[in-house]
């Protein structure tokens, strides 16, 4: 991982209780489009979750975050 850090690149995670249906799915996308705003210019950046997706999370919600990120985020 240190050499990640040293090339330029930052890991950061959501937070995993977005991924419950507890939390409405905004909130998540709002926080992908909010870490692609402050991230994407400032060199390679590895979104993930924070601690992990809860027994209840959205299986959909994850792949919709894929979608994001390949749609508005791809470094290459």
């Amino acid at each position: 991982m240190r050499r990640l850090f040293k090339i330029g690149s930052y890991c950061g995670g959501l937070p995993g209780v977005y991924f419950s249906t507890q939390y409405p799915e905004r909130l998540l996308r709002d926080m992908v489009f909010s870490i692609i705003e402050h991230h994407l210019e400032g060199g390679k950046f590895i979104m993930g979750v924070a601690d992990q997706v809860p027994p209840d999370g959205d299986i959909n919600r994850v792949k919709k975050v894929t979608e994001i990120v390949e749609k508005y985020a791809r470094f290459w």
